[in-house]
């Protein structure tokens, strides 16, 4: 049914001949570009079927009511080519053909490459130790095992050691959530390892690992502060009243605490509730470790919490699940997105259990425990970092301009924090080094980190907005390659959409690059017709001149 395509019903025909159906108008021409692109390469072969002398807004059941028979809709699908086949086949009618990205099918946005593998710069000191010795008994992926292994190892490190920034102190805990398929991404497989490295080396700190993210006072409460009632205490027969803190709550003693999201879209779920202070207490988590609530029936606050989140969730799930208030408000952009997908297949498991009583794991455990006793207070970065971060003075020179430079769409609003993401990451790293100071390698290090993230951000984004017109507007023209005039636009929602909410919508798309339009002469007035304007590294199927 159109626009009821759930991500699991891609799984359910993987590895069939698919043969799509569509209602004889726009939209249901549309819905069955998008259901192609969905199964275009999990599926073993697709097409979409195109029925003769359909009424408008015919479908399947129209025609065998007309008479249409089982042999001659047989015969119908024999003759529809596949269309793996038919970007390359100029004679296929235009409305059975879909956009083919060298890296994905898809008609909602221009999908940027799958991001490249982390770089020999992340795998430094301990974390790229750790991965090269437990990756070949894990089907978790490399890249997203190492950036794990570092929020985990950035919780245990605690709130001891700061950076500034401005008058900002940034700490050791980020934020992360992996993207990828359900189970072949593999995305909870890289949790475990890392579990086990750390559980060793500090017993308490595994009660701190906590699920299910769901309201600000729950997340609260994991770390709360003492909690005192003041109560009147009576002084005798005719003396009047005093009033002492009564301790009702002992609170939690340590402030680390790591969020173990393993279904992350319940959390984005959650924050649609109304009243519901989930998405501001995780920005205050990761600002400034001071949280409260203005909850009448809840007391609870804490201050220097070291909160560390790390969930995981599908590419589909993400898209469908992020709120443009979310993204506007700066949630999205407190984490790192980073992509994940399985890199091998092991029947048996692998020999972990091998690895993780060998003296090599031992060893490294050690030299974890050294080092987290080496550096307390603000780290700062040496001469060489700071040529390569750049100097208040020569503004014009060093990654931080490019780290801050302006991003537009969903990307970019999950991206926008690149510069403070980036600094946290590269103090992770010189702390596992035992260093006072982030040197060359540590930013490196934490460079090609946010270059995976980011990458990764393209991918999963691609150029969508979030603003829900505009993007509406422009899936619509990418599976129009001819254009659509502004009546069509309008009927895309009905015709319920002012004329200035969508002029407003074309304007944010073509002040984008993403659309042009032109005027063609008709009769009477001129017809404004707006075509997508396809981006380099698409591969698509030009109308015919």
């Amino acid at each position: 049914g159109e626009g009821h395509l759930e991500p699991e019903f891609t799984g359910v025909l993987a590895g069939k001949v698919v043969n799509i159906f569509t209602d004889n108008d726009y939209k249901g021409r549309l819905h069955g570009r998008i259901v192609a692109a969905e199964l275009f390469g999990k599926a073993k072969a697709v097409r979409i079927v195109e029925l003769p002398d359909l009424p408008a807004k015919g479908d399947l059941y129209d025609w065998i009511e007309a008479g249409g028979t089982l042999e001659q809709l047989v015969e119908i699908i024999q003759k529809t080519p596949l269309l793996d086949a038919a970007p390359q086949q100029d004679s296929a009618p235009m409305d059975s053909r879909v956009c083919v990205e060298d890296n994905a099918a898809s008609v909602f946005n221009n999908v940027a490459p799958y991001p490249a593998p982390l770089g020999d710069e992340a795998y430094y000191v301990i974390a790229g130790r750790f991965v090269q010795l437990v990756e070949p008994h894990t089907e978790a992926d490399p890249s997203f095992m190492l950036i794990q292994f570092l929020a985990y190892a950035g919780n245990v490190l605690g709130r001891k050691s700061f950076v500034w920034a401005g008058a900002d102190k940034h700490y050791s805990n980020i934020f992360l959530c992996g993207v990828g398929p359900t189970s072949s991404g593999r995305k909870g497989s890289a949790a475990g390892p890392a579990q086990l490295f750390f559980k060793d080396i500090d017993e308490e700190w595994v009660g701190a690992i906590q699920s299910g993210l769901s309201s600000g006072e729950g997340l609260i409460w994991c770390v709360r502060d003492p909690i005192y009632r003041r109560e009147k205490v009576s002084q005798g027969k005719g003396k009047p009243a005093e009033y002492e803190d009564v301790l009702v709550d002992p609170g939690v003693a340590d402030k680390r605490l790591l969020v173990q999201q393993s279904e992350f879209f319940g959390a984005l779920q959650a924050m649609r509730r109304q009243g519901n202070n989930l998405s501001p207490t995780i920005r205050d988590g990761f600002d400034k470790g001071h949280l409260n609530s203005m909850v009448k029936n809840s007391p609870a606050k804490a201050t220097n919490a070291h909160i560390t989140i790390v969930g995981n969730i599908t590419k589909e799930e993400l898209l469908r699940g992020m709120l443009v208030d979310e993204m506007d408000n700066g949630f999205a952009n407190r984490f790192l997105w980073a992509c994940s997908r399985r890199s091998r297949c092991l029947p048996e498991g692998g020999r972990m259990w091998e690895i993780i009583q060998g003296a090599p794991f031992r060893d490294l455990q050690g030299a974890f425990n050294r080092a987290s006793y080496c550096t307390e207070g603000p780290v700062r970065r040496d001469a060489d970092a700071s040529d390569i971060w750049g100097y208040d003075d020569r503004p014009d020179t060093g990654v931080y301009r490019e780290l801050t430079q302006e991003r537009h769409g969903m990307y970019g609003a999950c991206t926008a924090r690149a510069a403070a993401i980036t600094l946290r990451v590269s103090l992770i790293y010189s702390l596992l080094d035992g260093a006072t100071e982030i040197r060359k390698e540590h930013l490196l290090a934490a460079l090609e980190v946010w270059r995976y993230c980011d990458d990764s951000a393209k991918y999963i984004f691609g150029d969508a907005l979030g603003a829900p017109t505009a993007d509406e507007i422009l899936r619509a023209l990418r599976a129009t390659p001819a254009g659509m005039t502004r009546t069509e636009i309008s009927a895309l929602f009905d015709r319920h959409r002012s004329v200035g909410e969508l002029s407003r919508a074309l304007l944010v798309l073509h002040n984008r690059g993403l659309v042009r339009f032109e005027l063609q002469k008709t009769k009477g007035r001129p017809v404004e017709k707006w075509v997508a304007g396809w981006q380099k590294g698409t591969t698509v199927v030009e109308p015919n001149k």
